[in-house]
Order: structure tokens, then C-alpha cells, then sequence
């Protein structure tokens, strides 16, 4: 009996794991891909082509902080003819992984729109997030809509990248080529002064070589993304 063919995605997913040495390669497609998910690919379209941001990467990141599995996965997050709905409060821990937008709110406010304010786009409010000493308060935020959190998510993902470009720029490295900017500008996303101390014992962009033992983890989260950000991007979601 002859096997079952493997679909294209599959094949896919295989080769790009393959390639890249990731644990595996997600299946985001699907929380992008129909008419009634079309206001979040309006919102990350217009918002990363303001920030500079390639559309489908800024897509990967924030399905895999949270935004997937955390509301997108929800029945309640869609109105009684199935549509995304676009007005509810979200969490900058929970939806977004950014844990300490409260705090870092006046260095990102340069890469948000000029009418986008504390008390009206967000709330800054104390929250919890597990350490490896048990709980941490940090000064994260609730967002008034899909559109703000989106907006405060992409403001944090271009500090983290900037910060990467001037690092970068201090050790003499290259120009980095679109792998290399995906990569460690989610290493960066992860924590800036973690990634900048790996950044500098990397000894330049090459991520496969080995990473300090902290930093062993971030490695394949950042290989995982890149793989699917990949696989995103050769499906056309995204302008």
C-alpha cells in the first residue's frame, strides 16, 4: 500500500527544521489565514510597515508570546458570527510578553504613534511572572484594545532590535543578513542585557556557534522562531 503523500506544508515544516536545527517549526498559519482573522493582518500590516518591521516576523513573535494560544485560541475572543473581535482589554504579560511595559513605556514612546498615552491606549499596572526564585512583580501594563497592544508589543520588538543594530555596531560586526536580524533581535526581545553579554561572546553573528549555558534555551526559542517566521513568510499571509 503506498504511503500517504505528505502535504506541502509538512514538507515545509520538515525542511525548514532541518535547515535551521530548530526543535520544531510552529503551525501559525492558521491564526492568520481566514476572513474572519483579517483585522488582526490589517493591524500587524499597517503597524510593523510604520515601524519598519517585515509584517509576517512581527506576526511570529507576537503569536508565539502569547497572543496565540492566550486569545486567539479563545471561543470568547470572537463575536457571535465568528469574527476577531478587536475591543478587549489585553495583557501586556499574558497576550504579549511584554512584562515590563509599564516601566519601559518612556523608552519606547518614540516608536509609538504621537497620540498613543498612558491612561488612554494603556494602563500601567503591577503583575506577576515566575523567576527562578519563585514569583517577580514587575510593572507591566493592560492595553485598552487589540490595536493598542499590538502597538505597545511592536514598539518594544524595534527598541529591542535597535538596541541590537547599536551593539552590534560597538563589537565591529557585519551587517547582518535577515536570519541573523531575526534571530538575535528575539534573543533581544527575551532580555536585552542577557542577549547583549551572549552577543559579545558569540564573537559575531553566527548563531550556530555554542551558546553560555543561560542562554542555551533563548538559543532554540530564537531558532524555533526563526524557522517559523520563515515558514509564515513563504505562505504570503502577510504583505
Amino acid at each position: 500500500m503506498d504511503k500517504p503523500k505528505k502535504s506541502k506544508f509538512k514538507l515545509q515544516r520538515e525542511g525548514l527544521k532541518a535547515k535551521y536545527g530548530a526543535r520544531q517549526v510552529y503551525r501559525w498559519l492558521g491564526y492568520a489565514d481566514g476572513d474572519n482573522e483579517k483585522a488582526l493582518v490589517d493591524f500587524i500590516n499597517t503597524i510593523a510597515t510604520r515601524l519598519n518591521i517585515l509584517p509576517s516576523y512581527f506576526y511570529t513573535i507576537a503569536i508565539g508570546e502569547g497572543l496565540g494560544h492566550k486569545y486567539l485560541d479563545l471561543d470568547k475572543s470572537f463575536d457571535a458570527k465568528g469574527n476577531l473581535r478587536t475591543d478587549k482589554r489585553m495583557s501586556g504579560l499574558v497576550h504579549f510578553g511584554v512584562d515590563d511595559f509599564g516601566d519601559d513605556y518612556s523608552r519606547v514612546k518614540k516608536y509609538l504613534p504621537s497620540d498613543y498615552n498612558e491612561g488612554d491606549e494603556f494602563e500601567a499596572i503591577k503583575g506577576h511572572r515566575p523567576d527562578d526564585f519563585g514569583r517577580k512583580v514587575v510593572n507591566t501594563a493592560f492595553f485598552k484594545d487589540l490595536e493598542s497592544g499590538l502597538e505597545g508589543f511592536g514598539a518594544i520588538l524595534k527598541h529591542r532590535r535597535d538596541l541590537f543594530l547599536a551593539h552590534s555596531k560597538a563589537f565591529n560586526y557585519p551587517k547582518p543578513n535577515e536570519d541573523q536580524m531575526a534571530f538575535w533581535n528575539y534573543c533581544y526581545y527575551q532580555g536585552e542585557g542577557r542577549a547583549k553579554r551572549y552577543l559579545q561572546h558569540n564573537k559575531g553573528l553566527n548563531y550556530s556557534n555554542p551558546a553560555p549555558e543561560n542562554m542555551k534555551e533563548i538559543k532554540q526559542l530564537a531558532l524555533e522562531r526563526l524557522a517559523t517566521w520563515r515558514y509564515v513568510q513563504m505562505n504570503n499571509l502577510f504583505d
